[in-house]
């Protein structure tokens, strides 16, 4: 099996820690409150298909750093959002009530202390056979890379590790999130910093025991090196 690249969407990712004035849980509840009063702005409801917000927990800290692996101490939140095209992204950055509601996450670290991205996804790994989303685990590791170079290189042994997460029973379902250029643009607009060399994997699970026997493998295998 080898990865698939999504091409029928447009994928768009954003990563956010907690600031040092806020709890995790006040956080957690204004990100959400914020999030959904942009997702309500007309041009968002338009254009936007899905949005998907994932909260830190602490079920796999004691998994991850056994690997070596840092975990957030705050608390951190990834919202992955799906558009039809570049054209859906085009209308809602210049939408002036956007902007406007965009303006008011300040206070909760939203510009300042978040990234947001373009992204190729791939699909390394799919068994789910229609199990409800909604019953699923999740765990999201976030590499940081000290090159565009690096970040390439990670990208094309993502096939071998499609191949390897194949023959996990314990994953159901995995895929990577690689940043692209195709927002940056509007990021210079809104004063926020370029893409960095990131990348997201994101893996499912029917529980968190599944998770953690299957942490290794695919996992390792892309950011071992």
């Amino acid at each position: 099996m080898s990865g698939s690249i999504q091409k029928d969407r447009v994928s768009v990712m954003a990563i956010h820690t907690t600031p040092p004035h806020l709890t995790q849980k006040d956080f957690e509840t204004k990100l959400e409150a914020f999030v959904d009063s942009l997702l309500a702005v007309p041009a968002a409801q338009k254009n936007i298909l899905k949005a998907e917000m994932y909260f830190q927990n602490q079920e796999l800290n004691e998994s991850f750093q056994a690997l070596g692996w840092n975990v957030p101490q705050r608390g951190a939140c990834v919202i992955a959002y799906e558009l039809e095209s570049q054209d859906n992204i085009d209308q809602i950055y210049e939408d002036p009530e956007f902007r406007k509601v965009y303006d008011g996450g300040a206070d909760i670290g939203f510009h300042a202390r978040g990234c947001c991205f373009t992204a190729d996804v791939v699909h390394m790994h799919d068994v789910s056979n229609g199990t409800a989303r909604a019953e699923r685990r999740y765990a999201i590791g976030v590499y940081k890379f000290p090159s565009h170079e690096l970040l390439a290189e990670f990208q094309q042994r993502i096939a071998g590790a499609a191949a390897l997460a194949a023959t996990h029973k314990h994953i159901v379902k995995s895929s990577a999130w690689v940043p692209n250029q195709n927002m940056e643009n509007y990021l210079r607009e809104f004063g926020r910093p370029p893409t960095e060399p990131n990348a997201v994997i994101l893996a499912e699970g029917e529980t968190w025991e599944q998770l953690k026997r299957g942490k290794s493998g695919s996992f390792e295998m892309l950011i071992g090196a």
